[in-house]
């Protein structure tokens, strides 16, 4: 069964996109359907029931989103602590994204 998992980040524009990415990759897009959105209005990929309802697992990036979700829709989510420095794909954020992965590989789902 294909494990449904969202990452969440402000507005959706640079890290939980990076993160969606990584996982789409060939190696884990048998075993995941994964989404990203954001908790700011204006951009396209907003949070709404339709989507935390569709989510097995939620990460979030950091507090903000961790609380904005709790307050707004009830649902526990798990923070990632990936800071809003990082520009879309860059080399670093995927570095953390795989050391992040490794780490937490088990606990995944």
């Amino acid at each position: 069964m294909t494990k449904k998992i969202l990452f969440v980040c402000n507005g959706n524009a640079q890290r939980s996109p990076t993160f969606e990415r990584y996982f789409k990759d060939e190696s884990y897009k048998d075993s995941y359907d994964i989404r990203s959105a954001g908790i700011y209005s204006g951009y396209p990929y907003i949070i709404n029931d339709e989507i935390i309802k569709w989510a097995d697992k939620i990460y979030v990036m950091d507090l903000e989103q961790y609380f904005h979700i709790f307050q707004h829709y009830g649902k526990e989510t798990e923070i990632i602590g990936v800071s809003d420095q990082y520009t879309q794909n860059d080399p670093e954020l995927l570095s953390l994204i795989g050391h992040w992965f490794k780490y937490i590989k088990k606990g995944f789902l």
